[in-house]
């Protein structure tokens, strides 16, 4: 009897043992699910905060960057200066407009790109003339304008007039109104014909973009056209900020008499210095006759009174900017601006977002 009530006492222990072992097991794997659950909502909560996190930076960066455009517009509105350019007294240039510009938490800085002596991009605090470019849709207007634009090509593009008269010839096909084809150029047929088929605008360009479509305008000629015309403006040059090559081009294509291709790099290259030196066309005197500062010789002087005064100035109409915004102290620069206004209306023409 007594062994009976043992062996059943020590199946009852065993069972009661393993019952407790099965709910500690139970308990267990329970706790371990739930700090898991635990786990991952607090890893969800965390991702969702930082998204959150960084879609708040964003848009303060982006409010910050607009604001920087912004502000560049109402400086250049509230302007009377007569003249504007690179160099470094310029008012398009002033520090204390464009730099480090406190808003709310904030800051932005405002600058332009430009090419140095040694062709290396540099970047200046400030806005820049867009008028300092040449202007696509006025090559309608006149054969010098066509001229200067066969010379820019052939120089950044590193083409022959043979090779860049075509091109030329397609832009004016691409921005005039009729369907009928210059000589090297481009209508609708030759548009459709492409895979896939487009239209020609037969209207002129809104953007500079538009070019790529341009029949002989690949990804490398336009990347290096890009940076020296423009659809923006009056088409009169400003002489404080055009480009080297475009200066160049200019003189080429407004010579009375045949003359080197050196010479009016030449001139072009000193123009440069002038400038860069702290020198700037200030009056309509200096547009009309180079200041004796250039240091030009005979026949660099007859070029530069070539170039009809009557397109060129002074001052610019269009500017172009890159506002740059910074949520707080110790952060990097975020989001950036691209903007292009027109101070006569007041208005943005051209904006773009990146990062």
């Amino acid at each position: 009897m007594d062994l009976c009530q043992n062996q059943f006492c020590a199946e009852g222990s065993l069972k009661a043992g393993s019952r407790q072992g099965s709910v500690l097991i139970l308990v267990l794997w329970v706790l371990f699910f739930l700090t898991a659950l635990t786990v991952a909502v607090g890893m969800h909560v965390s991702a969702a905060m930082s998204a959150a996190e960084r879609l708040s930076s964003r848009t303060e960066q982006r409010c910050l960057a607009e604001a920087g455009a912004q502000m560049a517009l109402v400086v250049a509105l509230s302007q009377t200066n007569e003249w504007d350019g690179i160099a470094a007294d310029a008012w398009n240039r002033g520090e204390d407009d464009f730099k480090d510009i406190t808003v709310g938490g904030g800051f932005c800085s405002v600058a332009f790109l430009s090419s140095g002596s040694d062709g290396v991009t540099v970047t200046n605090i400030g806005i820049i003339g867009e008028d300092g470019r040449l202007n696509i849709n006025t090559i309608l207007d006149d054969d010098e304008s066509k001229a200067a634009l066969v010379a820019l090509i052939s120089s950044v593009g590193e083409l022959s007039a043979g090779q860049a008269e075509p091109i030329v010839a397609a832009v004016a096909d691409w921005i005039d109104e009729n369907d009928e084809m210059l000589t090297g150029g481009a209508e609708s047929g030759y548009y459709a014909s492409q895979s896939p088929p487009y239209r020609c605008a037969n209207g002129r360009m809104r953007n500079i973009s538009e070019l790529r479509m341009v029949k002989g305008v690949d990804r490398a000629l336009y990347a290096r056209l890009a940076p020296y015309v423009t659809v923006y403006g009056t088409g009169h040059v400003n002489m404080n900020c055009a480009p080297e090559p475009v200066i160049a081009a200019l003189a080429q294509a407004h010579a009375s008499h045949e003359i080197d291709v050196d010479v009016c790099e030449s001139l072009a290259e000193k123009i440069g210095e002038f400038r860069r030196g702290g020198g700037a066309f200030r009056t309509d005197d200096d547009i009309r006759d180079a200041p004796e500062e250039l240091g030009l010789t005979g026949d660099e002087r007859g070029l530069f009174n070539d170039i009809p005064a009557s397109g060129l100035d002074r001052m610019s109409t269009v500017f172009r900017g890159i506002s740059f915004a910074v949520a707080g102290e110790g952060e990097r620069p975020g989001i950036a601006v691209e903007f292009v206004f027109d101070k006569r209306s007041g208005t943005f023409v051209s904006w773009r977002e990146f990062r």
